[in-house]
């Protein structure tokens, strides 16, 4: 018997990466006209591995398991099964999520307690997906036309 395996991308956050550059561009401008030259390649080894990070944000269902991987690196996972609700959250607490529109996933057994904060691209698909394999999650998700954003990025 096959396991069906369906994986998703982060969603990528617009806001998120102008944020970020504001920060980054003043320190970049100060390196190319000051910096040393070791300066520079650590600074560009940051804003590379930073970059691979936000790239490479997955949730992979297999299963009745969600994976959470950046890239290889397994950085957790969820026994469907174990999953009570699924609700929207724009919590900016540090989390395997390249976007500030996250589904927070709350467990049975702690049900007042966050178990992981996401962002699946094509979510609709994704929650579809989950309440495939456990049919009594709860999710609570205000029903609203989305505005903003260009394909799985957003605002």
């Amino acid at each position: 018997m096959t396991t069906q395996r369906k994986v998703y991308r982060s969603r990528i956050s617009i806001l998120l990466l102008i944020i970020i550059s504001f920060i980054t561009i003043p320190v970049s401008i100060s390196l190319l006209q000051d910096g040393s030259l070791l300066d520079k390649i650590i600074y560009s080894s940051i804003i590379l591995i930073f970059t691979l990070l936000i790239t490479g944000i997955r949730y992979v269902i297999s299963g009745n398991i969600l994976f959470i991987r950046i890239w290889f690196i397994p950085f957790g996972k969820v026994d469907i099964n174990e999953i009570s609700s699924i609700k929207r959250s724009y919590n900016p607490l540090s989390s395997p999520a390249a976007s500030l529109k996250r589904l927070a996933i709350y467990r049975y057994s702690k049900p007042n307690v966050v178990h992981a904060l996401i962002s699946p691209n094509r979510e609709k698909e994704f929650i579809e997906q989950l309440t495939q394999i456990n049919p009594n999650i709860w999710v609570d998700m205000p029903q609203r036309e989305e505005k903003g954003g260009v394909c799985d990025w957003d605002i």
